[in-house]
C-alpha cells in the first residue's frame, strides 16, 4: 500500500473516508477493529506521502530514503540504480547529492515524478 503519486494519493484517501464512514455503522467488533486498524495503517501511509511530497524542505534523500522504506529495499537493492552501494551510501548520508541519470533510473523504479528526487 504504498503511495506513489498525486493520483494514487487521492485515490486513497476517498478509501480512507469509505473505511471511516463505514467504522460507525459496523456492528461487529472483530470488523470494527479490523476496519479501524486497516484505516490506522492507510494514514499512516498518506501521512508519510504527504510530509514528503509536500513538504518544501524534503530533499531527493529524504524521497529517497521514504521510498526504500516503502519498498523494503536495502542499499545493495539500489547500487545497480544509483552506481555502486558505496554512492548509495554517500546519498544516504548526504555526501553526494542525486544526479540526472540517477534522478531518472530512481523515477522509473519507483514510477514517481523524478522532481520527487530533486532538492526543493
Amino acid at each position: 500500500m504504498v503511495v506513489t503519486s498525486k493520483a494514487l494519493h487521492e485515490a486513497y484517501v476517498k478509501v480512507l473516508e469509505a473505511v471511516l464512514n463505514s467504522i460507525d455503522n459496523e456492528r461487529s467488533k472483530d470488523r470494527k477493529a479490523a476496519l479501524q486498524e486497516y484505516a490506522e495503517q492507510l494514514a499512516i501511509h498518506l501521512e508519510h506521502y504527504e510530509k514528503l511530497i509536500y513538504n518544501n524542505k524534503a530533499t531527493g534523500r529524504d524521497a529517497l530514503s521514504f521510498l526504500m522504506e516503502q519498498h523494503n529495499l536495502t542499499q545493495p537493492d539500489l547500487a545497480d540504480d544509483l552506481g555502486g552501494q558505496s554512492v548509495v551510501s554517500d546519498i544516504l548520508h548526504g555526501k553526494r547529492k542525486l544526479n540526472v541519470h540517477q534522478i531518472q533510473n530512481l523515477s522509473r523504479r519507483f514510477h514517481v515524478n523524478p522532481s520527487v528526487f530533486i532538492d526543493g
